[in-house]
């Protein structure tokens, strides 16, 4: 048996070990590390995973929101843009005014 690699299979074999570990104390009584901090060691990364999986949910929720208002701004920043261009009848000097004029051009 090979020693797993993904998460959920190492936090189930741990879960297994310490149960058996627990199931059989007699035959596993001298285990190279007691059994309280085995099962100290697995709560916490459980626990860690546990917070890393909340943390990542609040992430996911704080980046769709920024970028929901991004676009809002946007949009309204796009509607006053034309607005000012047709106002100004594209006047440079005026579209100045606001931060927004002729586009440089790049050289060719």
């Amino acid at each position: 048996m090979r020693f797993p690699i993904k998460e959920a299979d190492i936090m189930l074999l741990a879960k297994k070990m310490t149960s058996g570990f627990a199931a059989n104390a007699s035959i596993f009584n001298t285990l190279p590390v007691t059994l309280e901090k085995f099962k100290g060691a697995f709560t916490n990364c459980n626990l860690c995973i546990n917070n890393f999986v909340e943390e990542r949910a609040a992430f996911n929720k704080a980046s769709k929101a920024k970028q929901e208002s991004r676009q809002k701004l946007v949009d309204i920043m796009k509607q006053e843009l034309r607005y000012a261009e047709n106002l100004s009848i594209k006047d440079k000097v005026i579209l100045t005014s606001i931060g927004w004029g002729k586009k440089k051009q790049n050289p060719d």
